[in-house]
């Protein structure tokens, strides 16, 4: 009886017996990430944390395999643009410091759980950079943006707005000499790149200073000398094209909340050869905070702790949060009493509506000028928001790149590929094929036809352990 099994596994691979650290995912569609046309039914055979093998009927020793029968493999999806610290609602709850660290490793866990193998930080603390030294396997794979600049008494830069998740980012910049200081501890962390801040407010009125002329100018001579790209929050035209004056690698957002690219600042990124991150989730993870609904489905309700789901449903806290974004972003002539009587007229659902369509037409013009997009959803963001939640929010993000009329393929080239070429480590990851460090997830769905496939993953595979969205969250 014995030899008829091994001979039946070794004509058809129907039983496994091997080394226990490969894999095999027996005759699975593959979209392998390139732009190239699905093919498959195939096998994917994976040795230790790579793709050893593709093809059809592979004899196998693997130890375990995976039946990929009616499913669909794709690379790992990339977010690059995160802030893993930040712990959505934290500040209405009042977190204490074991609350808040229980959260983050959660939250890690939800973007394996979300398919989300690799992740930038759009704005890491020092402390982020022990804690990837670590190498936590329950983790996806992270890169970081350091030093966080921008100028005394500009965006980000305040005590409250940080709160006490954000209290050890980056000091803002007062002179040359901080700039130094930044730049030399930052080159000894090996950061991806620096993030730079030319944000002047929300909305009509000016509320923060940004970098002046000649400030810009000695960031980029120090980036140069450190060798650093540069990464830019930057949201309006004028503010987009101050941006591409200082030669960036990327802007960290599409931006146009407030107005819909026009032609000429479109042919001006374009030119300037720069990655963009489309990080249109935020005004979804925004509406979040209206949708009691979505709130509930299943989906979201794995992939998020209990006390977060808990507070975004809170009539009350929406509310203070809403007051408190108000009171951090209003111009210094507006009395606080004012601006939190008033709070809900200048940010509620209707308004977040319209900015997301106007962002999403200009994602839409970018990518139709072949501008080089790449998927971030801004998840974390400020800790005082309480549904910007982690894995969630890139799921929603390839969602709306989607709603934008990006096709399907271009969302996954977005959200792959080219998200590992903005990493540099395109020969790495971003791609199913041999050799590549195997990054897979398989949904139950063809994404390649449902926008929605994202929210029903079948198997979740980073660096070769593969596991379901559950078992990641243990």
């Amino acid at each position: 009886m014995l030899k008829l099994v091994l001979v039946l596994y070794s004509c058809f691979g129907v039983v496994s017996f091997g080394a226990a650290d490969s894999i095999l995912i027996r005759s699975i569609s593959i979209v392998d990430g390139t732009g190239a046309q699905k093919t498959g039914p195939l096998d994917i055979e994976i040795t230790g944390n790579r793709i050893s093998r593709i093809g059809a009927n592979l004899k196998t020793k693997a130890g375990k395999i995976i039946d990929g029968h009616g499913k669909f493999a794709i690379p790992g999806l990339i977010d690059t643009h995160t802030h893993l610290h930040s712990v959505p609602g934290s500040v209405f709850r009042k977190d204490s410091e074991n609350e808040i660290q229980r959260q983050q490793v959660f939250q890690l866990k939800a973007y394996l759980a979300a398919g989300v193998t690799t992740v930038l930080d759009a704005a890491a603390p020092e402390s982020l950079f022990k804690e990837i030294s670590e190498g936590k396997n329950t983790s996806p794979r992270v890169l970081a943006l350091a030093p966080f600049l921008t100028p005394q008494g500009g965006y980000f830069a305040s005590v409250e707005a940080r709160g006490k998740i954000y209290s050890d980012l980056w000091t803002p910049l007062v002179d040359e000499t901080s700039a130094d200081a930044h730049f030399e501890k930052a080159a000894r962390l090996n950061a991806l790149g620096t993030k730079v801040t030319l944000e002047k407010g929300f909305g009509p009125f000016e509320v923060w200073p940004i970098f002046d002329e000649s400030f810009r100018s000695t960031i980029v001579a120090k980036a140069r000398k450190y060798n650093s790209p540069l990464f830019i929050h930057s949201m309006s035209k004028e503010e987009h094209r101050l941006a591409l004056s200082m030669q960036p690698y990327a802007l960290v957002h599409a931006g146009f909340d407030d107005q819909v690219a026009d032609a000429e600042i479109i042919q001006e990124i374009k030119n300037s050869v720069v990655y963009v991150s489309t990080t249109l989730a935020i005004y979804k993870m925004m509406l979040l905070m209206w949708d009691s609904k979505t709130l509930n489905e299943p989906w979201i309700r794995m992939l998020v702790p209990p006390e977060q789901i808990e507070t975004a449903l809170n009539v009350e806290a929406t509310k203070k949060v809403v007051e408190k974004i108000v009171l951090d972003s209003k111009p210094w002539w507006v009395p606080k009493f004012l601006a939190r009587l008033l709070s809900g007229l200048f940010l509620n659902q209707a308004i977040i509506e319209k900015q997301l369509a106007r962002s999403q037409k200009s994602v839409a013009l970018m990518q139709e000028a072949g501008i080089p997009l790449v998927m971030g959803s801004d998840a974390g963001n400020w800790p005082v928001w309480s549904t910007f939640f982690h894995g969630v929010g890139s799921i929603l993000e390839v969602e709306a790149l989607h709603e934008a009329g990006l096709s399907p393929m271009e969302v996954i080239i977005a959200s792959t590929s080219r998200a590992a070429k903005l990493l540099k480590m395109d020969s790495e990851i971003g791609k199913i094929g041999e050799g590549m460090i195997a990054d897979i997830i398989i949904l139950n769905e063809d994404p390649l036809t449902n926008p929605t496939a994202y929210r029903n993953l079948n198997f979740v595979i980073k660096d070769g352990v593969a596991k379901t969205p559950a078992e990641w969250l243990l």
